[in-house]
């Protein structure tokens, strides 16, 4: 699978990073040897956490559509970002954790719609 231009994380249940493609690396100022350190929660503004939360759990149970979110480089500055999660499953077809392709974007505005479900401002992804 060709990940190029589009970050890909694979997530744990915790939200522990298992895994990060060098584009999400350099998109949020992260050393590719660090990542699985980190929680993909280290990367969200404290103001933000609460509805990253949200969005991971309704992520645990069923699809939410793509959606727009802030995250926080480590460097302290915002980084747009739309965001799809989908499952991830082992070869054998069980359910591991969640996969997250990110693609930086500018900010969100007033045209973008509201998801009722996530809160989050969302457009189809190309």
């Amino acid at each position: 699978m060709d990940f190029s231009g589009k970050g890909a994380v694979l997530l744990s249940f915790e939200g522990r990073i298992a895994y990060a493609n060098t584009y999400f690396c350099d998109l949020v100022g992260i050393d590719y040897t660090r990542v699985a350190e980190m929680s993909f929660f280290d990367l969200v503004f404290l103001e933000d956490i609460d509805k990253a939360k949200k969005l991971f759990e309704l992520n645990k149970n069923s699809q939410v559509p793509p959606f727009r979110f802030r995250l926080r480089a480590v460097d302290g500055t915002e980084v747009w970002a739309d965001i799809q999660i989908s499952s991830a499953l082992t070869p054998s077809d069980v359910l591991w954790g969640l996969r997250v392709m990110v693609t930086a974007t500018e900010p969100a505005t007033a045209k973008d719609t509201v998801d009722a479900t996530s809160g989050c401002p969302t457009r189809p992804l190309a």
